[in-house]
Formats: C-alpha cells, sequence, structure tokens
C-alpha cells in the first residue's frame, strides 16, 4: 500500500534516512504544497518513530508518525543506507527516487570540494539503486504500482520512455559500485539525507 493511501496511519520506512527523505516528497495539510522539513530529531514514540515537521510554505506544524522496519539501532539511524532488503520502497515512488538522483548528481557536480562531491555521488547512486528495485524481473518499465503519486503517474504517460530500465541501468555503472559504508561515529549533526539544507 502506497503512503499516499494511508495518510492517518504510521508511514512504512526501512530507515531512518528513508524517513526523513520521504519529508521531499510529503504535501502539507493545509497548502497541499511540498516539500516539508524537519522541524525537530526523529525520535521513538510509545509505538512509532515520529518526526516534527514543518510546511516550508505556509509553516503550519504537523508530526509524522513511522514504522521504521527493521527497527533502527544508533548505528543504523546515522547509516547511509537506504534499504538493506529488496523490497522498494512504500514511501516514494520509482518517479521520486528518479528525480532525488537528478538532483543530487546535479549538485555534487556544482560541489568544487571533491571529497563533498564524491560522497554526493555515492548519495544519489543509494537513490538509483532504490528505483531499481521497483522493476520486476527483466521488465523493461516498471509496473503501474510504481508510481503512487500524482506526480509520478503524469510523468510517466507523458514519457514512458524516460523511464525504461537500460537507462538507468548505464546511468549506475558509471556510478560507484559500492553501497557506502556505516559510519563509525557520527561527524556532523548535518545527516546526508539533509542535503537540501
Amino acid at each position: 500500500m502506497a503512503a499516499d493511501d494511508i495518510p492517518n496511519a504510521a508511514l512504512p520506512a526501512h530507515s531512518v534516512a528513508e524517513a526523513y527523505l520521504y519529508l521531499q516528497f510529503a504535501s502539507c495539510g493545509k497548502c497541499g504544497k511540498s516539500p516539508l522539513q524537519a522541524d525537530g530529531q526523529l525520535t521513538r514514540g510509545k509505538q512509532f518513530f515520529e518526526l516534527p515537521a514543518r510546511c516550508k510554505s505556509c509553516r503550519d506544524a504537523a508530526m509524522l508518525i513511522f514504522d521504521i522496519q527493521p527497527e533502527p539501532s544508533r548505528q543504523s539511524a546515522q547509516s547511509k543506507v537506504i534499504n538493506t532488503t529488496s523490497e522498494p520502497s512504500q514511501l516514494i515512488d520509482v518517479h521520486g527516487w528518479l528525480a532525488m538522483f537528478q538532483q543530487i548528481i546535479s549538485a555534487s557536480g556544482r560541489e568544487q570540494d571533491a571529497v563533498a562531491s564524491r560522497e554526493l555521488v555515492e548519495e544519489a547512486a543509494a537513490c538509483l539503486d532504490e528505483a531499481l528495485k521497483f522493476y520486476r524481473d527483466d521488465s523493461e518499465i516498471p509496473p503501474p504500482d510504481a508510481f503512487f503519486t500524482d506526480a509520478g503517474r503524469a510523468s510517466f504517460r507523458k514519457s514512458p520512455e524516460r523511464y525504461t530500465r537500460a537507462t538507468w541501468m548505464r546511468r549506475r555503472l558509471q556510478l560507484p559500485v559500492d553501497p557506502p559504508a556505516l559510519p563509525t561515529a557520527a561527524t556532523s549533526d548535518k545527516r546526508w539525507w539533509q542535503f537540501w539544507r
């Protein structure tokens, strides 16, 4: 079930990173615009994880509730790994992951520091890996249920050729193959998935 279909339930996420990335696509309950921005830290509630957020447009506050599985440890909460499973996201559709990939890879090209640029390329690769999880078996295009946002469905109807597996596999082969390593300790208050700050 897609996140758009369960607005009053806990949102299913594979990691803390995915929960924060979802803010880029979450719409404000008041004005309907996106993105939202974190307005505090993700904390463990009685049953689920809670992330206070605020609309960037109208500044309305919201509390997003996430069911993060597997439950994060202190180390995995700081990890760059978005999803250790082969299961595609239920929060961000294939269109969203590809859009995020393009945004981050573009930022890496503008980054003057070589280490920071390399880190952005790794983050972009992680987003592209998430998009590729939506392609089933040997299918060249993602199935209809890979598009569960209005923007994604509209984009696919307009330009289905943009979503061919071969196109994105070629892009992936040009990027680092190894997934980013788990950090041993937090080096900054800013996590990588907050690249837009």
